[in-house]
């Protein structure tokens, strides 16, 4: 099951909707939290509409596209972090992962920016995934595990993936055009980054509108959690 979670204002008494087809009901839990569970759906989509009522009836409806994942983007990655990155590399091949002291400890463990690695491309990888979903878009990715090397093929997929998202429009005059292959510089993954965080915040800021019966509201919040 998936828990579709939505944000009301203090005034609203029901909140009913339909879920990928599906009619459903929300729960008042807490704060103007209201929740639903719905079947997980098999392409991580979820397709809402959410009817919000006052004690005097309808008061709006929101409708939106949702795709299960966390999104997240390193886009700010600069010579200094790579600097910092093959420093750090030299010390623990020269003295050991124990020679680091706590604060380098921490960050090397918790992805640091001057290297690329499984986990930055896992992110990548799940970004495309859900813009995919957003776009109605069929692409290939890939999900990524420690002991994964990356080789030519992984970034031409991701290079093509990003091209066709980028292709969607979804896109600022200052998003980045998609880098050439190699992608072997820290600005080049900079710039896959920030195209699909681009194409993520713009298409949200294009399509969450809530709908009032006589204005528009675009401050109230629904999401997958």
């Amino acid at each position: 099951m998936q828990t579709i979670s939505v944000q009301s204002p203090a005034e609203i008494v029901y909140v009913a909707g339909v879920v990928n087809g599906v009619d459903v009901v929300f729960d008042n839990l807490h704060d103007n939290v209201w929740e639903t569970e719905v079947d997980r759906s098999p392409n991580y989509r979820y397709d809402v509409t959410v009817l919000m009522y006052k004690e005097s009836g309808l008061s709006y409806q929101y409708n939106d596209v949702f795709y299960e994942g966390e999104f997240q983007a390193v886009y700010d990655r600069n010579l200094l972090d790579i600097q910092y990155g093959k420093e750090i590399d030299r010390q623990i091949k020269e003295n050991g992962f124990a020679s680091l002291s706590d604060q380098d400890r921490n960050r090397w463990l918790n992805g640091n920016k001057g290297y690329l690695n499984y986990t930055d491309l896992s992110r990548i990888e799940n970004n495309c995934r859900i813009l995919a979903g957003l776009l109605n878009l069929s692409l290939e990715t890939k999900a990524w595990e420690m002991t994964d090397f990356p080789v030519v093929s992984d970034f031409v997929r991701i290079k093509s993936n990003v091209s066709q998202i980028r292709a969607k429009n979804y896109r600022y005059p200052d998003t980045p055009q998609v880098p050439e292959l190699p992608l072997n510089r820290y600005d080049k993954i900079n710039d896959i980054e920030k195209i699909l965080y681009d194409a993520y915040q713009l298409y949200h800021k294009v399509n969450e509108q809530v709908y009032y019966i006589d204005e528009i509201y675009a401050d109230e919040q629904i999401g997958v959690i």
